[in-house]
């Protein structure tokens, strides 16, 4: 559905390029879609870096699992256990595209600690949270390599079908 309100807001916009009211809803719409699609991605790579230091570091323990509750700045990004517990992971900034450390459960702390559109978009997260910015411990992932491949796509998360 956003992909075909996208196009249709380009073609308006290209058809009237003296109308910057369109344009500028095309703009803002281009960009919702692309933190969409950058946010599903790093939550794709997040979930699996989770799953893979787990199984090296704790392989009794089932991985937590997380989610994203949107507000009109930030997305929060809910870290759940299995027992139940809910703790803020980091925050997004919903413009910029800034992951941010939790100040507490409403909101973040100053100072970005990298970003979704980045190429290495896992560089200051780790297991626990994202990394503060004056040292504090290595919150990084277990055998993360600075180059990953590109991350997966939330395709390659989805369970198997059996036939």
């Amino acid at each position: 559905m956003s992909d075909e309100r996208l196009r249709r807001l380009e073609r308006a916009a290209l058809a009237s390029t003296a109308d910057p009211a369109a344009q500028v809803e095309y703009a803002t719409e281009a960009r919702r879609v692309g933190f969409e699609q950058a946010l599903a991605r790093w939550l794709a790579g997040l979930t699996v870096a989770t799953r893979d230091y787990y199984a090296a570091t704790f392989p009794h323990l089932v991985p937590p699992t997380y989610e994203v509750e949107r507000g009109p700045r930030y997305a929060r990004v809910v870290r759940l256990e299995r027992h139940g517990g809910r703790s803020a992971y980091c925050f997004v900034d919903r413009t910029t595209g800034d992951l941010l450390k939790p100040g507490g459960w409403k909101g973040p702390a100053k100072g970005a600690r990298g970003s979704i559109f980045a190429a290495d978009c896992l560089a200051g997260c780790g297991p626990y949270g994202v990394a503060y910015i004056r040292g504090g411990g290595n919150y990084a992932f277990v055998g993360r390599v600075t180059s990953p491949s590109p991350l997966p796509t939330v395709q390659d998360e989805a369970p198997a079908v059996a036939s």
